[in-house]
């Protein structure tokens, strides 16, 4: 947990022992207040030397160090698969627009990705820092989630849209056409009507 109190300056050798434990693939520093004192205990051992290889050969390429925000995000995805913008808004413990701009940072950068309403890692970085089998599965799982809500909603709705699922499933357009296809082919839904007014029904 990140120590935002006191003065500028002790935020800023907060951020640097954070940021370099982070880099470094050890457990965050942790701190214990008392009556009148302040202890801060850190890790030496490594937890993840995968993570630790990643961050040194993506800094290297970019010729540039992440930020401290931009590695807890990195860090709490690679343990933890996705997550929530709110759920990252509290782990990297800065405001809305510090944190959409370094969710806007590596998502440019081809690192993380939104998955509907979460973020996960890209393909290419769980090949470095975990492995492909972990980004299929996690892609399964949401596909797997997608379906049994667009199932249910028709059986009590009767029809759904391409609109619906997006507002459903938190999907982007493109997300949520591939959802729509990929159930048609496993001959679960099909569509009825045609441009705008096409719906989709259960098979």
């Amino acid at each position: 947990m990140l120590l935002r109190t006191g003065t500028t300056r002790v935020r800023q050798g907060v951020d640097i022992i954070f940021r370099d434990m982070v880099s470094s693939g050890k457990p965050y520093p942790e701190y214990r207040s008392y009556n009148d004192a302040v202890t801060l205990t850190m890790y030496s051992s490594i937890d993840d030397m995968n993570f630790v290889k990643f961050i040194a050969n993506e800094q290297n390429s970019r010729q540039k160090n992440f930020s401290l925000q931009e590695l807890m995000i990195l860090r709490y995805l690679t343990d933890n698969g996705k997550t929530t913008f709110s759920d990252l808004k509290t782990i990297v413990q800065s405001d809305e627009d510090d944190t959409r701009k370094s969710c806007n940072t590596l998502l440019n950068d081809g690192l993380i990705e939104l998955s509907g309403r979460e973020y996960m890692l890209t393909a290419r970085v769980y090949e470095k820092v975990k492995n492909d089998v972990d980004y299929t599965r996690d892609k399964a799982i949401q596909y797997l989630k997608a379906k049994e809500m667009i199932t249910e909603y028709i059986k009590q709705k009767g029809t759904i849209s391409n609109e619906k699922v997006r507002e459903l499933c938190g999907f982007s357009r493109r997300q949520a056409r591939y959802t729509l296809d990929k159930m048609r082919k496993e001959e679960i839904i099909e569509i009825v009507g045609a441009g705008r007014s096409s719906k989709y029904v259960l098979k």
